[in-house]
């Protein structure tokens, strides 16, 4: 089951390190591109402290969220008056149960499901016909590193398993691409580099690489990432750091 933890250093890090920050942007320019009816209704699974979740949709919208951490819940009630509730991706909250959505979104989410089959498989059941599921996932199985472990993953992806899979579930895909690609690289460098080192190899011992980093280098990786969305505007990229894929119930 999709369990998030909650620090005080988690919920500043969403509001305000790099990679939060940029992927907002990206994400805020791709959603913009979605045609979506006027007024259409989204869910956002998993919104943490809902940095996102009154950042990246198009006005209009009318939004909910789901989350299961109780302290986050309670953060991003009060951030607004978005409707949040308690609850995780296989098991939705009575009152997002019985509704039907013209979108529904994942963001980072649907790694930390158990059945990732049986969890898109239900989120189907909730979305209105030609409703789209938007999801970014992290990609690469070389890529699992203490990170990993401690931000609570099962699994990382590559792009046309998980697009054969949504084929499987329903699922028409209108677009599928790899992101995080500027910083493909150094980012697999540095994952070698403590995979290789033993660096956090027990659980205990295990933290995220937002923990790693000065200000000024975070600086620099903002603008990298950020831009991003401007190229993701006209083309996919074939390989990065994360997935991007926009599918419609069909």
């Amino acid at each position: 089951m999709f369990e998030t933890y909650y620090t005080t250093e988690f919920e500043d890090d969403e509001t305000n390190h790099w990679w939060y920050r940029a992927r907002r942007r990206i994400l805020k320019s791709v959603i913009g591109g979605i045609a979506l009816p006027a007024g259409a209704r989204i869910l956002d699974i998993g919104v943490g402290p809902a940095a996102n979740l009154y950042a990246i949709y198009p006005q209009g919208t009318i939004l909910c969220g789901v989350e299961p951490t109780l302290e986050l819940v309670k953060v991003a009630r009060q951030r607004g008056s978005i409707p949040v509730y308690v609850g995780t991706a296989e098991e939705l909250p009575p009152p997002v149960n019985s509704e039907h959505f013209d979108a529904i979104a994942m963001l980072d989410v649907l790694e930390h499901t158990e059945d990732d089959v049986q969890v898109l498989r239900g989120l189907r059941e909730r979305l209105v016909d030609g409703g789209v599921l938007i999801l970014t996932i992290p990609a690469y199985r070389l890529l699992w590193t203490a990170h990993d472990v401690a931000v609570g993953h099962y699994r990382r992806y590559r792009l046309r398993p998980l697009v054969r899979l949504l084929r499987q579930e329903g699922y028409g895909i209108e677009r599928a691409t790899y992101f995080n690609t500027l910083l493909l690289v150094p980012i697999l460098a540095l994952r070698l580099l403590r995979r290789m080192s033993g660096a956090g190899a027990n659980d205990e011992e295990a933290i995220s690489d937002t923990r790693i980093g000065s200000r000024r280098l975070g600086r620099l990786l903002y603008g990298i990432f950020a831009m991003e969305r401007h190229l993701l505007r006209c083309l996919n990229f074939p390989a990065g750091v994360s997935l991007l894929v926009i599918a419609r119930k069909r």
